[in-house]
């Protein structure tokens, strides 16, 4: 559970700070403008972290959950 924390405060922080990027200008071109453009790719990556950091997190509080084994399922015979 320690190791899911880093990520978790990671991904508050990452949210607090591009909030209004977010909000602004959401994740579809709908116009040509480029410089809107920049800040519709901008807005992807950042979600794209996002879920890169989601997921390290949920493999923090899944690995905490070691003892069962349903999983971690072992395929070696």
């Amino acid at each position: 559970m320690l190791y899911s924390i880093a990520p978790a405060s990671l991904l508050v922080i990452n949210l607090i700070l591009n909030w209004d990027t977010l909000k602004k200008y959401g994740f579809f071109v709908k116009e040509q403008d480029e410089n809107k453009r920049v800040a519709i790719r901008y807005n992807q990556f950042i979600l794209a972290s996002g879920i890169y950091i989601f997921v390290d997190m949920s493999w923090g509080i899944m690995y905490e959950h070691h003892d069962i084994p349903v999983l971690f399922l072992s395929y070696t015979h």
